[in-house]
């Protein structure tokens, strides 16, 4: 239903969900993240369906890369995208996510999903 995608334009994309799950099960599941935007985005994951919908599982603000100034104890990218604690993350797309939660979620196993903008079930 959804595979993993590269070189795939996420333009337009915008946060749906706010999710808490293991870093570390990424890189077990799908390799290691797409660079981000080098400022406030380590690492991205970008999926699609057969209709050509976008979806994205990012890290935002979490890590060195954006708070490498302030002092704060704050995880390295590397340190981060390892880590084996529950962790927030975001999930983007154009349309409602509801679908790519429910496949998501089956994927990754153990999550909490914090907040659905979409307002649906999952």
């Amino acid at each position: 239903m959804f595979r993993l995608a590269t070189s795939i334009s996420t333009s337009g994309t915008s946060l749906r969900v706010i999710i808490r799950l293991r870093p570390s099960d990424l890189l077990r599941i799908f390799g290691p993240p797409e660079p981000g935007d080098h400022y406030q985005v380590s690492g991205c994951y970008t999926f699609t369906d057969q209709h050509g919908e976008v979806f994205t599982v990012y890290e935002s603000r979490s890590t060195t890369l954006y708070w490498h100034d302030t002092g704060e104890n704050f995880p390295t990218p590397e340190e981060f995208w390892n880590s084996n604690e529950l962790e927030e993350m975001g999930i983007g797309g154009r349309t409602d996510a509801s679908e790519f939660i429910k496949w998501f979620v089956r994927q990754i196993g153990e999550c909490q999903i914090l907040f659905n903008f979409d307002r649906k079930s999952v």
